[in-house]
């Protein structure tokens, strides 16, 4: 289904629901992610859940903007489509770029959502991170799809998934039919992150629950992050996942699906 926002753009979005539900559980996806990454834990969760997945501009089947897009004008085109579709206790399940989104959509939103998940996300960057995302928007501004998802996988999936893939790692390291513009679509999203400005301090305005998901084996956001956003959140706890890396929902989807569960429970 598509969303136009007030601008004329379009989000691409699923609504999946479920007749009894008294939940409402919005994915957001990660940086190269579409709807589809969420499959698994989607599964598992329609029929006791509502559950919403969407794409967000310059993702999957969503449109692309004239000009990129700050993480809180991605937070305000989600805002709408929440808005739009009025759900029953409506909890944020954001991974990664998607847990920035769903920062900012707690911070300028709040009288929306019940709460959140932030998975495999950040509230600050270190040198490491700066030097990680720097190294990816090089490679994507030499027209190098390929070369960038080189850099980016290993760090992203992990030793683990590497070691055992149960997708095999070719199969998602699929060339797009354009390249160019494929790493277009990618600079245009990170813009929001190489413009992002330390948000640590402002968690202390978040009143509901956060649950803050992070692998033991994550190399991009590692659990330390998750532990200084638990320490500023007023109703933040830090959750692990052992062995698992950075694309939980690929590398960990049932121990990640259950905590989802356990935080809905939590949550009524």
């Amino acid at each position: 289904m598509e969303f136009t926002l007030p601008n004329g753009n379009q989000l691409y979005y699923e609504w999946h629901t479920a007749p009894n539900a008294t939940q409402s559980i919005i994915c957001l996806n990660g940086l190269t992610q579409t709807t589809q990454a969420w499959g698994p834990i989607s599964m598992g969760l329609q029929g006791r859940y509502n559950v919403l997945l969407v794409d967000f501009l310059f993702q999957g089947q969503s449109s692309n903007p004239a000009q990129p897009l700050t993480f809180a004008q991605h937070a305000q085109s989600i805002a709408a489509l929440v808005q739009h579709l009025n759900p029953a206790q409506p909890l944020l399940a954001g991974i990664s770029y998607g847990g920035v989104v769903a920062q900012h959509l707690l911070l300028n939103h709040p009288e929306l959502f019940k709460g959140a998940l932030v998975i495999s996300s950040f509230a600050q960057q270190d040198a490491f991170y700066k030097a990680l995302i720097n190294s990816w928007v090089q490679a994507l501004e030499l027209g190098q799809f390929e070369l960038f998802q080189n850099t980016m996988l290993p760090l992203a999936i992990g030793r683990r998934y590497y070691n055992k893939p149960f997708i095999p790692i070719e199969q998602l390291i699929q060339t797009p039919k354009d390249p160019q513009a494929a790493a277009q679509r990618v600079l245009a999203l990170l813009h929001a992150t190489t413009h992002h400005t330390d948000m640590l301090a402002q968690l202390a305005q978040i009143k509901v629950p956060v649950w803050l998901v992070h692998g033991t084996e994550d190399l991009i956001a590692p659990p330390a992050q998750g532990q200084a956003m638990a320490t500023h959140l007023p109703q933040g706890q830090l959750k692990t996942i052992d062995n698992a890396g950075h694309t939980l929902t690929l590398d960990a989807f049932r121990a990640l699906h259950k905590i989802m569960i356990e935080f809905a429970n939590a949550t009524q």
